[in-house]
């Protein structure tokens, strides 16, 4: 790759070359792909000679924003979910003393989560004082 100057040229006479010259810069927007976009973010496999328009290199930017955006957009929602919340100390305790108690049997997994709650599958115990169904639907 030429050096240019602050004009944006390199060479002299017959060898002159600009920065804008269609196939320096499709060679600069190739390394530009494999150098500067995340690793995360699949560019494919490149040839020696290969080029890449400015049109397809700005595409190719602006997608990877886009994907970085949304990815960090998925984490926070994985971070900001109830199932973790929900399930305080005093929650926890609350859901033994039942177990104890014989009001539940069994405590299963987790049916759905929701923005302020989430819902588990339980079975229900042998208890003199309460009459449980043998599944429950268990609201935390």
């Amino acid at each position: 790759m030429p050096t240019f100057n602050r004009r944006g040229i390199s060479g002299k006479g017959d060898s002159l070359v600009t920065k804008h010259n269609a196939t320096l810069c499709g060679k600069r927007n190739v390394a530009r792909v494999m150098n500067t976009f995340p690793p995360e973010f699949d560019t494919g496999n490149v040839l020696n000679n290969t080029q890449l328009s400015n049109r397809v290199y700005n595409q190719l930017k602006l997608h990877s924003y886009a994907e970085e955006k949304r990815m960090n957009r998925l984490h926070d929602k994985v971070e900001k979910a109830t199932a973790n919340l929900a399930f305080d100390p005093k929650t926890r305790l609350i859901l033994y003393k039942s177990l104890n108690a014989c009001i539940l049997n069994e405590i299963g997994s987790i049916i759905a989560t929701g923005k302020e709650s989430i819902v588990l599958y339980g079975k229900g115990g042998q208890n003199e004082q309460h009459e449980m169904p043998s599944e429950v639907a268990i609201k935390v």
